[in-house]
């Protein structure tokens, strides 16, 4: 069994105030107890427990382009289904997001202190890397913005499987290694820019900001993504050893 971080151990008890009544959400600590969720690399965990009932500060919520409510059955439609009409609200004084981008709105009726919208691409064999590269940039505009707002604690549910058509194990890569670059290491286009001698600078200074993000759990919708997730997983480990 894969240790724990250590900085998932100190959790303690999450209660929050919701709509004028108070609801008791699982703490991380009895999550891992209960073997809802697990560790797999540094910093990254995975689960199936339901998205918008973790103890997190964040979700991101694979959005439409206009940022609209989507089909029942899907993930976004859940969101917006748990957050109540007010979401919508929010959503609509943003005027959509592009493929590849991100937006923050507050989360309303849940209990998170905001939800991300990011916007996945169609998979498409003849622009495969463009939209490769296009899902990476879903994850990691995320990220920043969640750092650029101070949560600490993010869930992702996969972006792009499904009606976008991305297979299950290239999605849990894109997502696993932008996760694991955001944590690590400088971001390319910066240190391009950069002259030699500012480039350790410039180093310093992403690694302080990713830092502001502890966790990122990753949320798996029926054995087949928590099976592959455990696969990639398991690989990218090894890799690692």
């Amino acid at each position: 069994m894969t240790p724990r971080p250590r900085s998932i151990v100190r959790f303690s008890s999450t209660s929050t105030l919701v709509s004028n009544y108070r609801i008791r959400l699982p703490t991380l600590r009895k999550l891992y107890i209960d073997q809802k969720i697990r560790s797999y690399l540094d910093g990254i965990a995975l689960t199936d427990h339901d998205i918008t009932k973790l103890p997190v500060d964040a979700i991101v919520n694979p959005a439409r382009p206009d940022l609209l409510p989507d089909s029942k059955g899907s993930v976004n439609h859940e969101i917006h289904e748990a957050a109540g009409p007010m979401l919508l609200e929010e959503c609509k004084r943003l005027d959509g997001c592009n493929v590849g981008d991100a937006q923050i709105t507050d989360a309303c009726k849940l209990h998170f202190k905001c939800v991300i919208h990011t916007v996945g691409p169609i998979y498409k064999t003849s622009h495969a890397t463009e939209k490769m590269d296009l899902l990476a940039a879903c994850y990691r505009r995320s990220l920043r913005l969640a750092a650029a707002h101070k949560l600490r604690k993010i869930a992702f549910p996969l972006i792009s499987v499904g009606q976008k058509e991305f297979l299950l194990d290239d999605e849990i890569r894109i997502a696993l290694g932008t996760v694991r670059r955001f944590f690590s290491a400088p971001e390319s286009e910066e240190v391009r820019t950069l002259g030699i001698h500012r480039v350790f600078r410039a180093s310093i200074k992403a690694t302080l900001f990713r830092l502001k993000i502890e966790l990122v759990v990753f949320v798996a919708h029926g054995d087949d993504q928590m099976t592959a997730f455990k696969k990639v997983s398991d690989l990218l480990s090894e890799a690692n050893t």
